[in-house]
């Protein structure tokens, strides 16, 4: 049922973005003004479907449906209050039901346009859950359509994933720990979180993949920053003369092997420090990069089986 299918990271939510109609393009780019979180959140969603829709191997036909359907997901959105979308606290009771009117306002908006009547099922039901407690119509099971529940899932993961006005991003594991919770309430598809764990697995192999072809080079580059640094800080610690700090620099093993870098006074000097330091930066990330990428992995495999298991 979960066969692993593997394809190529491309940006392909952005072609779909250029055929949309223009109808669709004059609601998504009111949508998109609203705030940076906002906009993030409408261009990742679909990225997520899309993701999802590979690997479940489904037909073009509804990898359009789907991807369309994505982008309006939180079209409604344009119609709520502003203090509330961007506020920096938890919303009150009385703010959150009118955020729930979103998908109301949503299916509203599409069954406004001919073109858009067949998505609006997709955008009102976004928010419903397999046990009935979602909303806003307290859907079940099967009457919550195959293209809704992947719409949701990538929601779900979006909006858990990308930073927002009242809270940071979280971490890979807890974004699945909260989503397989929902799972073990039947209140998300697990079928459709199979799928997106692996092709988000998928992503992450591809990066460690990468980032493993030039780990040694990463390595070395670091010991040899690390190495100009440590010499460049000694010159000046000791107090040397200027004149003599500029002949260290010069005959300095490490710094004389430095393209592009002509020290000739103290102005150069610091200009160097900023550039290793920068350097020693990146390449500490790059490092500590593949140590999360792993952790990553090991833990999306984790859920992956949890979940199987559950749904089998």
């Amino acid at each position: 049922m979960f066969e692993r299918k593997t394809y190529l990271r491309t940006d392909i939510e952005k072609l779909y973005y250029n055929d949309l109609p223009s109808s669709v393009k004059t609601q998504l780019k009111a949508l998109m003004s609203l705030d940076i979180y906002t906009k993030k959140h409408i261009e990742d969603v679909p990225k997520y479907v899309y993701k999802i829709c590979k690997q479940a191997n489904l037909h073009q036909e509804q990898i359009d449906f789907a991807m369309t359907a994505a982008y309006l997901h939180d079209v409604g959105k344009i119609f709520i209050k502003s203090e509330i979308l961007q506020k920096n606290d938890r919303l009150t009771e009385e703010e959150y039901e009118e955020m729930k009117t979103h998908t109301i306002k949503g299916y509203e908006i599409c069954m406004s346009f001919d073109e858009l009547n067949q998505y609006a099922p997709v955008v009102r039901g976004h928010h419903e859950n397999l046990d009935g407690t979602g909303y806003p119509d307290g859907l079940k099971d099967n009457e919550i359509s195959y293209t809704t529940r992947i719409v949701k899932v990538a929601d779900v993961y979006s909006a858990l994933l990308n930073k927002r006005q009242y809270k940071e991003a979280f971490s890979t594991r807890k974004i699945f720990e909260i989503i397989y919770e929902d799972v073990k309430n039947n209140k998300t598809d697990g079928e459709i979180l199979c799928l997106l764990l692996s092709a988000i697995i998928d992503d992450k192999k591809e990066e460690l993949k990468e980032i493993k072809h030039n780990f040694n080079n990463y390595v070395s580059q670091l010991e040899y920053n690390e190495n100009i640094f440590e010499c460049l800080n000694s010159y000046i610690t000791e107090r040397m003369k200027p004149e003599n700090i500029l002949r260290k620099i010069k005959e300095n093993k490490y710094i004389h092997k430095l393209e592009g870098f002509e020290i000739e006074n103290f102005q150069d000097i610091n200009k160097l420090l900023i550039y290793i330091n920068n350097n020693i930066i990146n390449l500490t990330k790059s490092i500590k990069q593949k140590e999360n990428l792993e952790k990553d992995i090991k833990d999306l495999n984790e859920f992956f089986k949890l979940t199987y298991k559950k749904v089998k």
